[in-house]
């Protein structure tokens, strides 16, 4: 299932993903000043579908508020922690949850942080944002 935007608050950020596939290679994409989201519970970086070269790749994130700065959250294909990540291939959804790892380098209302997201055998996801 797909991060749905069930949100109240748009926030001017930064994102700034390399998609990497094994057969593909590397595809960077730069949102500056573009919209992020954010509601009472939860901050979402989701750029959506991109297309690099025909092929179309899919990236959500979805984290709690209140995580704390400095600590290497991992994700473990799960939907039970405090962080969930999706990851797709030309909309063919996987197991929905993608691995990883997940750190704030910023807290509070406008956070800032770096991930490394995998979906097994699919792609990789790298990146960092700032609300």
């Amino acid at each position: 299932m797909k991060i749905e935007l069930e949100v109240d608050k748009q926030v001017a950020g930064d994102l700034n993903i390399t998609y990497k596939h094994p057969e593909y290679g590397s595809h960077s994409l730069k949102l500056n000043n573009e919209v992020l989201y954010a509601d009472e519970e939860f901050f979402y970086l989701n750029p959506k579908y991109r297309t690099f070269e025909g092929h179309e790749y899919y990236m959500g994130v979805k984290f709690k508020r209140g995580l704390v700065v400095g600590e290497e959250y991992k994700l473990e294909g799960n939907d039970h922690g405090p962080i969930w990540a999706h990851l797709e291939f030309d909309w063919v959804s996987g197991d929905k949850n993608a691995s990883g790892t997940f750190r704030l380098t910023r807290g509070g209302d406008r956070p800032k942080g770096v991930f490394n997201l995998s979906e097994e055998g699919v792609f990789e996801v790298k990146g960092d944002f700032e609300f």
